[in-house]
């Protein structure tokens, strides 16, 4: 179904009047604009027409007029843009989105019922750990050995080391996301974040271990949110299966600890893997999923000229060395003025900002002599 969805509580609001499609003001004051978000059809033809009245006056209103009306077709021939799951893909996106991700637990005993642990109040996820980020950092990858930040994790469902990797790598991390767990009895429930994505950090992973186990996690790793048209994905869905961190080698939930030497490549959990395993099975090669991830697009993401963080802290460096250099005196200037909106709203543009002489007259005269 369609539907308007207003955000956060500013000037509209979801029409009393009208829930099911229409948005209207939330309070009398003068304003020059408003923003909701239309979710469309999931068709394959036919056209949505969204109109408008504004109140100028008690008395005066303009309804559906001109632009107040806008007609929405299904583009022929039209075939949905999907992101590509190469980390190596570039973005041409321009401006940043913002992103709410959603985790949401599903593993019980009916969901999951073969050799289910037995002491059901030790069942959990645990805390989380996820990233915004670019190409050159990896939380976790399939093929790829842990890190001894990931071990932490799959073992301890301890963060702190992985954390710290992360900040190691900071110019290739855009937001780290410290995600609250599910533990008994709330395993079955939802926890949130959010986090903003650019053309540089594009990527998104997340890894958390379920227990008891070994070393068992469940995520994603460098997903892309960017799409080949250069704009944001709406929203992605992925069901999480499980996966061997590759550093304790038990094969049960309640395995003792048994520290993998070396560790070997994290990998998928598959139904052949032992016959102690839960997930053994002779009849299938489809494991359930125990929770999913959804990550939505909030589009009240920013729309900004997109320079990259180091050139950001270029510019700044530079106004700091133009500040240090002030002459006193007969030459002394007022304090830097705010700066101007970009010229910009992609690419790289121009901002301005200036200062003048506190004695004009005099500066003047001493050029002059």
């Amino acid at each position: 179904m369609p539907s308007l969805v207003v955000r956060g509580r500013g000037d509209a609001r979801t029409s009393p009047g009208c829930r099911k499609g229409g948005v209207s003001h939330s309070n009398l004051r003068p304003k020059t604009s408003i923003h909701t978000i239309w979710k469309a059809p999931d068709v394959s033809k036919g056209c949505v027409i969204l109109r408008a009245s504004v109140i100028e006056s008690k008395y005066v209103w303009y309804s559906e007029e001109e632009d107040l009306t806008k007609k929405f077709c299904v583009q022929e021939g039209y075939q949905k843009v999907v992101p590509v799951d190469d980390p190596n893909t570039e973005c041409c996106a321009c401006d940043q989105a913002k992103y709410e991700m959603e985790f949401i637990g599903i593993w019980s005993k009916e969901t999951h019922p073969k050799d289910y642990p037995t002491l059901e109040h030790l069942t959990h996820f645990t805390d989380m750990l996820g990233a915004s980020h670019s190409k050159n950092y990896s939380l976790w990858k399939i093929g790829e050995v842990s890190t001894d930040g990931m071990k932490e994790i799959a073992e301890w469902g301890n963060t702190f080391k992985a954390e710290a990797e992360a900040k190691e790598k900071a110019a290739e991390v855009r937001t780290l996301m410290k995600v609250k767990g599910l533990w008994y009895p709330e395993v079955q429930s939802r926890t949130k974040a959010n986090f903003v994505v650019n053309k540089y950090h594009h990527l998104a992973s997340l890894a958390t271990m379920f227990g008891p186990s070994p070393d068992w996690c469940v995520g994603i790793s460098s997903v892309n949110l960017c799409l080949p048209d250069c704009t944001w994905v709406g929203e992605r869905t992925f069901d999480l299966l499980p996966w061997d961190a590759g550093t304790d080698s038990g094969i049960t939930y309640m395995s003792p600890n048994s520290p993998q030497e070396p560790r070997v490549p994290i990998k998928w959990i598959t139904t052949k893997d032992d016959p102690l395993s839960p997930f053994y099975s002779t009849e299938t090669d489809v494991i359930p999923m125990r929770c999913f991830t959804n990550d939505e697009y909030q589009r009240e993401a920013f729309n900004i000229t997109n320079t990259s963080e180091d050139e950001e802290y270029k510019d700044r460096r530079k106004a700091q060395l133009y500040q240090s250099s002030d002459l006193g005196g007969e030459c002394s200037m007022t304090p830097w003025g705010s700066w101007s909106l970009c010229s910009a709203t992609c690419g790289k543009g121009i901002r301005m900002r200036s200062r003048v002489f506190l004695f004009p007259i005099k500066v003047r005269n001493k050029i002059v002599n």
